[in-house]
């Protein structure tokens, strides 16, 4: 029998996607309650998720639990302080890691748009992996 999926590739390598990636890590969700999310897709029906918990499936589980692990450990707490409003000085190597954390998110944010979004600001012909 015909299977009609298609495994698609980690957003950011050739690996097969599926693992569930945490679009905003735990530890921000302890220190942040985001409440529902809006969820505004063009031409579709607004949507709104009670957990803001939201998971993406667009990485494989090599990317996810490799290097964007250790960036999420890394940024707790860098970002942590921030969240708590606290006044914090970041150094260049903080400065690094905030910034490139950000880019992820943004990338896995971007990546619910769907594979074939017009739209998407990056290609995963320009991305590379830091595994």
């Amino acid at each position: 029998m015909y299977d009609s999926f298609m495994p698609t590739a980690c957003i950011f390598c050739d690996n097969n996607s599926g693992s569930r990636e945490h679009l905003w890590p735990k530890s921000i969700h302890v220190r942040h309650d985001f409440g529902p999310i809006k969820m505004i897709r063009k031409g579709r029906e607004v949507v709104v998720v009670p957990n803001p918990e939201l998971k993406v499936k667009t990485v494989c589980g090599v990317c996810n639990n490799g290097w964007m692990s250790n960036l999420e450990a890394d940024n707790i707490p860098i970002i942590g302080t921030m969240l708590e409003d606290k006044s914090t000085s970041l150094d260049e190597q903080q400065q690094r890691l905030v910034a490139a954390w950000s880019v992820k998110t943004a990338m896995m944010s971007d990546s619910m748009k769907g594979r074939n979004a017009p739209n998407r600001f990056y290609n995963q012909g320009r991305v590379r992996c830091y595994a």
